[in-house]
């Protein structure tokens, strides 16, 4: 007897059905996408326990002939591929004629559907691929399809399923996408009996961007509208400032159809070059219309991936399309700030007309506020109405004027309050004021110094603007010799330490030093310690699948510092974020780490935490680049000496290299 035996039809179904239908997520995908091919306007979706238990798909769509309801779900049945030739113009979403046979195959299965032209509908119920019954009902023009109990008959794929909220979320995710690949279509999404969202149907991507993603990426994108040759590029891109530290939201479709193409993502990024820091990504929803016989869309399982004819063409109209957009943006920035100045001019005109008198003299208004002056036991003291960021130049400036202005026999000390809302996460929400005192001596000198209720250490505050920091020269003895004679000299490319030791030169990587101290702060601090509770919290609006991923993972990052509330339909809310953490790294913190969960789904929190301990350590601390103050440098110095064991940062890079007396000296012929 051979070895080889043909397989039971049933079986077969099963293990066919195992390669299209994975989870609740790829029954959805596949009744959607028959709807939207059935021209259908409104699609209305419903899933209970994250679709295991319940889907049901309902359309106003063609409907379903009945002498061809029952073929439906037969295996390679198709009313959309007729021929050889066909593969290659497909013009629709599906095409194969396996997603309903291989739906029927592990769940329980219900249709009721009629068209136009039939008096009454028919009902048909299928079980494990068997058919139950198929009788005539009373229903609407369209398809309702109700698929029960997935992976009833098959335990062992069911145990593979994940929780109720993570299929749910994924559901969640790619009718997002659907709506945002035909915003011409009305979505409606019921989970769990609460509506998710329902979109207008009214064409405009714009409105399903604004009710998916939230009124700031809708306010934050710029509409695309380009055609090379019989390609046509329309759609949306992100502005510059709305940039992400990663690619989930980079959306494309070709024809309709939802796809990931790497020529594609190139194309955007390239465009955005000269715009965006370093590991920042555009966000884009770019629909590209093209010949059906220009795109291969057979060439993978789940059909997200496809082959292009011209991948050249294809790469210069979205390049193209994003550059004329971004031109014209800029375009209309230059138009905008000429008429901001003029406004600008024309307030600060009547601004000068309200003055507040000190002694004979005027107080002019900065920034165009008109400030108030008030003088109590002696002291004049001038208060801003509004936060204002007083710049180097403005502070010399008001601080001129204080001294021209008083009168010459004035003796009394003035004192500028200005509401704090410019220093570190601490200060930020603080009821208290930072004032900066402008004493008036003898010599008609002005010193002038800052005090805050909160005074933080350096590392606890290390990016404070320049008006919190000791503002007084440094003297050579302030530079001078630290512990074990170790000098420092300079700071070299806004980058890297001088230091002079012993007969050594030793570089510095001051971002390696101040990111590997934070990390090790991090790891020994408890939770207690890491949080700093925002006065104000902040949403913000995940892809979602980033958002599935995050809410799994509250309870590990709480314990980082970071208070999260899932706030529903993709959005988290930021209650506390850690301690050394900016409150404007704070959303694109929570961003890469979502990312990096997605990539890494480890069942060892321990590796998950480390690296989220590296990841706010990083953005945490300064920045190569950054102007740091002498005081700053010295702190830095003198905290990596107390410990002496720390070489790296984080990420395996070297905290410091050290070049000899003797080497130096023969490069330069001194020493042989």
């Amino acid at each position: 007897m051979g070895r080889i035996c043909v397989l039971d039809e049933h079986i077969a179904e099963l293990i066919a059905a195992g390669e299209i239908i994975e989870s609740p997520r790829a029954v959805i995908k596949e009744l959607v996408e028959n709807s939207i091919d059935a021209r259908a306007k409104r699609i209305v979706v419903e899933i209970k326990s994250g679709g295991k238990t319940f889907m049901r798909v309902t359309d106003d769509g063609q409907g379903i002939l009945e002498e061809d309801i029952k073929k439906a779900f037969l295996r390679h049945a198709t009313s959309k591929v007729k021929g050889f030739d066909d593969l290659y113009s497909i013009a629709t979403l599906g095409f194969r004629g396996e997603a309903l046979a291989s739906i029927c195959a592990v769940s329980k299965v219900e249709v009721i559907t009629k068209t136009e032209n039939m008096a009454l509908g028919f009902c048909y119920k299928i079980s494990g691929g068997k058919e139950v019954s198929f009788e005539e009902v009373g229903c609407g023009v369209g398809t309702t399809i109700i698929v029960r109990d997935l992976f009833y008959n098959v335990p062992a794929r069911m145990k593979f399923l994940k929780r109720d909220t993570t299929e749910s979320n994924a559901i969640s995710g790619l009718l997002d996408r659907m709506a945002l690949s035909h915003p011409e279509i009305s979505f409606n999404f019921i989970r769990d009996g609460k509506q998710e969202f329902l979109t207008l149907g009214d064409g405009k991507l714009q409105s399903n961007i604004y009710i998916i993603y939230g009124k700031e990426a809708a306010s934050s994108m710029i509409m695309v509208k380009y055609k090379l040759g019989e390609i046509l590029v329309s759609g949306a891109v992100s502005k510059p400032a709305y940039a992400r530290p990663n690619r989930n939201m980079q959306h494309f479709f070709i024809n309709g159809r939802y796809i990931k193409n790497i020529t594609l993502a190139s194309a955007v990024e390239s465009a955005f070059r000269g715009y965006l820091m370093v590991k920042k990504f555009p966000v884009c929803v770019l629909h590209l219309s093209i010949p059906y016989d220009s795109v291969d869309v057979n060439i993978h399982p789940a059909k997200t991936e496809v082959k292009f004819l011209d991948d050249k063409s294809m790469f210069n109209a979205v390049y193209n399309a994003i550059k004329l957009a971004l031109n014209a943006q800029d375009s209309y920035k230059i138009m905008k700030i000429k008429q901001d100045d003029l406004e600008q001019e024309q307030k600060l005109k009547l601004s000068d007309k309200s003055e507040s008198k000190v002694g004979d003299k005027t107080l002019p208004s900065i920034n165009g506020q008109v400030n108030r002056v008030e003088e109590n036991a002696g002291k004049l003291s001038v208060n801003f109405d509004k936060p204002v960021r007083l710049k180097d130049n403005q502070d010399s400036a008001a601080i001129n004027w204080v001294s021209k202005s008083r009168n010459e026999e004035d003796d009394r000390s003035i004192e500028i309050s200005i509401p704090n809302v410019f220093g570190s996460i601490k200060d930020n929400y603080n009821k208290g004021e930072l004032k900066r005192k402008i004493e008036i001596k003898e010599n008609s000198e002005l010193s002038h110094s800052v005090e805050s209720d909160n005074k933080e250490q350096f590392f606890q505050n290390s990016k404070q603007p320049n008006f919190m920091a000791k503002t007084e020269p440094i003297d050579k003895k302030d530079t001078a010799i630290l512990e074990d004679q170790m000098k420092v000299i300079s700071e070299i490319f806004g980058t890297y330490i001088l230091l002079e030791h012993k007969h050594e030169l030793i570089l510095v990587d001051k971002h390696a030093a101040h990111e590997r101290i934070l990390y090790e702060k991090l790891k020994k601090c408890s939770v207690k310690n890491l949080s700093q509770v925002l006065l104000s919290s902040m949403l913000t609006t995940l892809e979602k699948e980033e958002y599935a991923v995050l809410i799994e993972n509250l309870s590990l990052l709480s314990e980082v510092g970071f208070d999260l509330e899932d706030f529903g339909s993709g959005t988290v809310l930021i209650r506390a974020i850690p301690m050394f953490l900016e409150i404007g790294e704070a959303k694109d913190t929570i961003l890469e780490i979502a990312g990096k969960l997605m990539k890494n789904q480890s069942n060892f929190n321990i590796d998950k935490l480390d690296w989220i301990y590296h990841n706010v350590a990083c953005r945490s601390a300064i920045k190569a680049g950054d102007k740091t103050k002498k005081e700053e440098l010295l702190a830095l110095i003198e905290e990596l000496q107390q410990s002496p064991e720390l070489k790296y940062c984080p990420h395996g890079r070297p905290i410091f290299i050290s070049l000899k007396k003797s080497e130096i000296e023969k490069q330069f012929g001194r020493k042989k």
